[in-house]
């Protein structure tokens, strides 16, 4: 997962990694640990 940064103050675009195998393609939307790196801190919840 890359963050960059832009103009506006605590925006980010983010690329994700993209694994690839003969089953198909995952990536991982969130991750916390990641994104507290970046000071991004979020509660995610499931309703």
């Amino acid at each position: 997962m890359k963050f960059e940064k832009t103009e506006l103050s605590g925006v980010f675009i983010i690329e994700h990694d993209v694994h690839k195998d003969s089953r198909g393609a995952f990536l991982q939307t969130f991750h916390n640990e990641e994104f507290s790196k970046m000071g991004l801190e979020w509660d995610f919840r499931e309703g």
